[in-house]
């Protein structure tokens, strides 16, 4: 967002190239870690080469649109002091001018094509969401035992969520333990005696009504 004041401009020939460097750093951030934030990242690693793509085509008609006049000087000068004159150069001019317009064209082009992609960005609040989902607190101990074990990672737990589970766990093994205690298992006398009584039960009659 540092570079947002120069794109405006299509003259910021240096500028813009340093836009898609920082961009492209972003770009390898975000793949980086976006396994931490699940799948929330992925989209904007779409959109940051989106961008770089188009920074780079307009990076590479600059070059071209800068570099030809001055192969065309050095040729010149090449040329005059082999033939001692620059007429073969004159059969290679028209071809050289046609190749300058037309990275000019190219880069006025992909220009138009960057801007209405920044624009839309913009219009969708897509830089403030990055910084949103960034800013979410995260378990970072998790995270990273999380990525090292391959287990599925929920990014949007946070430390406090993990405490209030852990704490609920805790309780349940209280209260299974406590029932427990409550009530004891039998020991072997108290279970033959209430075997002998079943077998009571069953032979007596039935009591007359």
């Amino acid at each position: 967002m540092s570079h947002a004041e120069f794109i405006q401009s299509p003259e910021n020939v240096e500028e813009l190239h340093a836009m898609r460097i920082a961009g492209k750093k972003l770009r390898y951030t975000i793949e980086l870690f976006s396994p931490i934030y699940k799948q929330a990242m992925i989209p904007y690693v779409q959109v940051m080469k989106d961008i770089q793509d188009q920074l780079g085509n307009i990076h590479d008609d600059d070059v071209w649109v800068s570099w030809l006049p001055k192969f065309i000087i050095k040729e010149e000068a090449r040329i005059e002091d082999y033939f001692g004159n620059t007429g073969p150069l004159n059969r290679l001019l028209p071809g050289i001018k046609f190749l300058i317009e037309d990275r000019k064209n190219s880069r006025a082009k992909e220009y138009q094509s960057f801007l209405t992609t920044w624009q839309t960005l913009q219009d969708e609040n897509a830089w403030n969401a990055i910084k949103e989902i960034i800013n979410t607190p995260i378990n970072v101990e998790a995270a990273l035992q999380h990525l090292s074990s391959g287990e599925e990672f929920n990014p949007e737990m946070d430390i406090v969520e993990k405490e209030v589970l852990e704490e609920e766990e805790k309780e349940e093994e209280e209260d299974n333990t406590a029932e427990a205690e409550v009530t004891p298992p039998l020991d072997s006398e108290e279970k033959s005696i209430d075997a002998h009584d079943a077998w009571i039960h069953l032979d007596e009659s039935p009591s007359e009504p």
